[in-house]
């Protein structure tokens, strides 16, 4: 029985070990999308990312920017959004913004489809 537990808790470490290492990977590569919008802070907690940007209010304009960098690092960078399913770009007081949902794939249609403003504010809601 000992000997189960701890093959369990080993694989569990190793598990946990590549999921942390995966975020960190993750976030860089984002961080190195938005780096023209400076943002203030990228975290990523379970399947969720938080750009918090500099701006006093996330406009629907800045908005779809970043979600255009930030879906165009999907196809230099494969990857980048692995395991993520919503992004929520923030105002520098994390109280305004939008949350693009969408994962990886989702991205990498909208960039080789050229996928209409339309189609993104689609997958989007107010934060």
């Amino acid at each position: 029985m000992k000997n189960s537990s701890l093959v369990v808790l080993i694989l569990l470490l190793t598990f946990a070990a590549a999921v942390s290492a995966n975020a960190a990977a993750s976030e860089k590569a984002i961080a190195k999308a938005l780096e023209l919008w400076e943002p203030l802070s990228i975290s990523l907690r379970d399947n969720h990312v938080t750009v918090v940007t500099k701006e006093r209010r996330v406009t629907e304009t800045i908005y779809l920017a970043m979600v255009m960098g930030i879906c165009m690092s999907t196809v230099t960078m494969p990857g980048t959004l692995d395991g993520v399913s919503e992004v929520s770009f923030l105002n520098r007081f994390s109280g305004q913004g939008y949350v693009f949902e969408g994962r990886e794939k989702d991205c990498e249609e909208y960039v080789k489809l050229k996928k209409t403003k339309m189609w993104v504010l689609g997958r989007t809601h107010l934060y």
